[in-house]
């Protein structure tokens, strides 16, 4: 499973889609088969109807051929009548009948004798009445050969017609059937393909929201002021990549800030708006504020000194020169008044442009007091 995550993110979308794809073309070749095993139904049902019908009409065609061959005898008239098998309307069909249906190769067969000795019949009255055989004997022959062979080929026809009309009938009822199995199926199988259709969609989307939730989530908490966040995905695609890059910015900048908590005097770092965004721990125990809790706070409202919220103030002189200022005032951290020198410095982006500034505070009542007894000694020595 791993070896999966470690994919890229355009790995991973395309195994998603071939999925989805592999699954549709599943469903294709499906409804392609049972459409075409319906049309096959549909085409057998269609063929055997046909046959049915043609082999009727040509029950007729013979009886029309019998009763022309009978008033020829009948009436001593000369025989007329092809006498050829192959020659006359149903032979020409005969001869020439195909069909990649077995049953209907054979019960075509079955009318070959038949219709063969029918016309050797007619064959054999032409030569008997061309012989001078007495009429009566032809008549005679005729009721016993021809009327019987006839009833015999008519007889198979309507036995290949009823075969044939139960045989279109079973095949539309198989249609029938498949259609309602298919259709049944085909509900199901689209609701599988949209199940597994979903699926993959919710895989794919949690494959790429999760790290993106985390990388999210770690950067929003990282602008809060917990700099030693970190970004737990162990895999190698690109969402590995940044969560790497990010974890080693955020190791870096832990590091950078680490050395400024070991700092002997107070700094922080503010953005334009005067909003604090780092504060070093001397800093915070100075003013009595919680490290991770002073992100986002005014700067003015923690040191209170005479230049905050006026142009004297060293950070903002610093922002709008782009060059670092020195300056003394009183600051009146936790209600205590403390001389300090602070020190603002601009902070700019890639650009050039500002987006802050820094500043280092620095203690000076020490000095302060030492300037004063100074100054008190001297007046002493000039007084005497």
């Amino acid at each position: 499973m791993k070896r999966f995550y470690d994919l890229k993110v355009g790995g991973k979308l395309l195994i998603g889609f071939s999925l989805i794809i592999v699954v549709l073309l599943f469903y294709s070749v499906y409804s392609y088969l049972e459409t075409k095993a319906l049309t096959n139904y549909q085409n057998k049902a269609q063929e055997s109807s046909e046959l049915a019908d043609f082999l009727t009409h040509k029950i007729v065609d013979h009886l029309k051929w019998v009763n022309q061959l009978g008033e020829s005898v009948f009436y001593k008239e000369e025989i007329t009548v092809q006498l050829d098998p192959n020659k006359c309307s149903f032979g020409k069909w005969y001869s020439t009948f195909e069909s990649d249906n077995q049953e209907h190769k054979n019960l075509h067969s079955l009318l070959s004798a038949p219709h063969e000795t029918l016309h050797n019949h007619a064959r054999h009255l032409k030569d008997m009445a061309s012989q001078g055989v007495d009429h009566n004997d032809q008549v005679a022959y005729y009721k016993k050969n021809v009327l019987k062979t006839v009833a015999e080929i008519s007889s198979k026809i309507n036995d290949m017609g009823s075969a044939l009309k139960n045989e279109a009938s079973e095949n539309i009822n198989a249609a029938s059937e498949e259609l309602s199995a298919m259709s049944s199926l085909i509900v199901v199988l689209t609701s599988i393909i949209i199940a597994v259709c979903f699926g993959i969609s919710i895989l794919m989307t949690r494959l790429i929201k999760k790290p993106v939730e985390l990388l999210s989530d770690a950067s929003k908490r990282f602008s809060d002021g917990d700099y030693k966040v970190k970004v737990d995905y162990n895999y190698n695609d690109e969402f590995g990549v940044l969560a790497s890059s990010f974890n080693s910015m955020t190791r870096k900048i832990s590091t950078y800030l680490a050395y400024l908590d070991k700092m002997p005097v107070p700094a922080m770092v503010i953005d334009k708006e005067f909003n604090i965004e780092y504060m070093n721990k001397v800093g915070c125990d100075l003013i009595g504020a919680d490290q991770s809790k002073i992100i986002g706070a005014k700067c003015y409202d923690q040191f209170d000194t005479k230049d905050c919220k006026t142009d004297n103030c060293a950070c903002f002189q610093a922002m709008n020169k782009k060059t670092g200022v020195t300056r003394e005032t009183i600051a009146k951290p936790q209600g205590s008044e403390v001389p300090i020198m602070y020190t603002g410095a601009p902070l700019t982006d890639n650009d050039g442009n500002v987006v802050g500034a820094i500043e280092t505070v620095a203690d000076i009542t020490e000095s302060k007091e030492q300037e004063k007894y100074l100054e008190r000694s001297t007046k002493r020595m000039l007084d005497e």
